[in-house]
C-alpha cells in the first residue's frame, strides 16, 4: 500500500504597494519573492492561482480591504474556500492596513479567527493559539500598527499643506505645473535662468480650431457633426492617448472643450477628498486669468446655454427612464 501523501497547507502571498513609483521599482519581486522564500522554509505550498494583488491601492482608507484583491480573500476565506491552517504572508503588517489600529485589528481578528495565520518577515506567524498563549503580542501588533497609521497621516497633512501653497502661488500667477490644456504649452524661458518665471503661451492653429469649434456649435452644428467635420478633414487630434494621439475627433472631446473654462483662462484646482472609502475630486475656488484667453466670455456662456439644453440626463435618470412602465410597454410592442 502506497503512503499517503501529506499535504502542505497553502501560503498565500498579498502584495501590496500605493504609488507608481513602486509599480516601476523592485516592489513586486521584492514581496513575492520574500514570501516564497517563507513557505520553502516553514513548509507551506506557496499557492500562486489566486492573485491577491492590489496595484495602486492604499491601505490608509482602507479601500484594499473593502474592494481591493484583500477584500476578496476575507471572502474567500468567510465562504469556506481556503482551509483553515493557511498563512497570509505580507511584507509587513502595514501592507495590510495603514487605517489606525481601531479599525485594523478587526480586519486581523476576522483571519486569524478563521485560522488564517499573518506571516512576515523575518519569521514572524501570528495564529489563535500564539495570541491566546501571549496577549502581550496585540500590543506589538498595535505598535506596528500605530506608527503606520502616523507616517501615512503626515503624509496627508503635508500634502494638503504643499497644495495650499501651490494653489497661493497660482493665485499669483505662477504656473505649477507643466500640465496644460492641449491648446497651451510652455514658452520657451528667454533667459537660461532656472529660477526665471515659466508662462504659457497659445499654439495658434489648435487656437484656431477652437475658435471654429464655438462657431460651428453656436450655427447649430452639434458635437458629432463637428467631429465628424474634423475626422473628414483629416484634422490631427490633440487628445493624449498614451504616448500618442487619438486617431479620430471625438464627440466627447468636442464638448470638453466647449464646456472648459480654460478657454477663458480660468484654472479651477481640485483637492482630493476620501468619502466612504473613496478617492473624490472636489473642485476649489476658480482662478481667474491663470491661462491666456482664447474665448471671450460671452461668447463661452452662449455656448453653455445650448450645451446645457442639448445635455443627456444622468445616468441613474437614463436607467429610471428605460425601467419605467412605458418605456418597457414600448420595448415590448417594438418586439412582437
Amino acid at each position: 500500500m502506497a503512503p499517503r501523501k501529506t499535504v502542505k497547507p497553502r501560503c498565500f502571498s498579498y502584495v501590496r504597494w500605493s504609488s507608481p513609483e513602486q509599480a516601476a521599482g523592485d516592489s513586486l519581486r521584492r514581496q513575492t519573492a520574500a514570501a516564497a522564500a517563507f513557505a520553502a522554509r516553514h513548509g507551506y505550498e506557496l499557492d500562486t492561482e489566486i492573485d491577491l494583488r492590489d496595484a495602486g491601492v492604499s491601505a490608509f482608507r482602507g479601500r484594499n480591504a473593502s474592494d481591493g484583491a484583500l477584500g476578496g480573500f476575507l471572502k474567500a476565506v468567510n465562504d469556506g474556500l481556503v482551509a483553515p491552517g493557511a498563512c497570509l504572508f505580507v511584507e509587513s503588517l502595514d501592507r495590510l492596513s495603514r487605517a489606525g489600529p481601531w479599525d485594523a485589528l478587526p480586519l486581523l481578528q476576522a483571519l486569524i479567527n478563521q485560522r488564517i495565520a499573518i506571516a512576515f518577515p523575518p519569521d514572524r506567524l501570528i495564529d489563535l493559539d500564539a495570541v491566546r498563549a501571549s496577549p502581550y503580542l496585540l500590543f506589538e501588533v498595535i505598535g506596528v500598527l500605530q506608527r503606520a497609521h502616523d507616517e501615512s497621516s503626515m503624509k496627508s497633512t503635508r500634502g494638503k499643506a504643499a497644495w495650499a501653497q501651490k494653489r497661493e502661488r497660482a493665485a499669483r500667477g505662477e504656473i505649477q505645473t507643466a500640465r496644460a490644456p492641449a491648446w497651451l504649452r510652455i514658452k520657451p524661458p528667454d533667459t537660461e535662468d532656472t529660477r526665471a518665471k515659466l508662462e504659457f503661451e497659445v499654439i495658434p492653429d489648435r487656437a484656431k480650431l477652437i475658435k471654429r469649434m464655438f462657431s460651428l456649435f453656436l450655427a447649430g452644428r452639434g458635437k458629432a457633426a463637428i467631429a465628424a467635420t474634423f475626422n473628414a478633414e483629416k484634422i490631427p487630434t490633440w487628445k493624449p492617448r498614451g504616448k500618442g494621439n487619438a486617431m479620430y475627433w471625438h464627440r466627447g472631446y468636442i464638448y470638453h472643450v466647449l464646456t472648459s473654462p480654460a478657454v477663458c483662462g480660468i484654472f479651477i484646482p481640485r483637492i482630493d477628498e476620501h468619502r466612504e472609502g473613496r478617492k473624490h475630486h472636489k473642485p476649489q475656488e476658480p482662478i481667474r486669468d491663470y491661462f491666456p484667453r482664447v474665448i471671450d466670455d460671452e461668447t463661452f456662456e452662449r455656448a453653455q446655454l445650448i450645451a446645457g439644453e442639448k445635455r443627456p440626463p444622468p445616468r441613474a435618470a437614463r436607467r429610471s427612464q428605460a425601467s419605467s412602465p412605458a418605456s418597457r410597454a414600448a420595448r415590448s410592442a417594438a418586439g412582437r
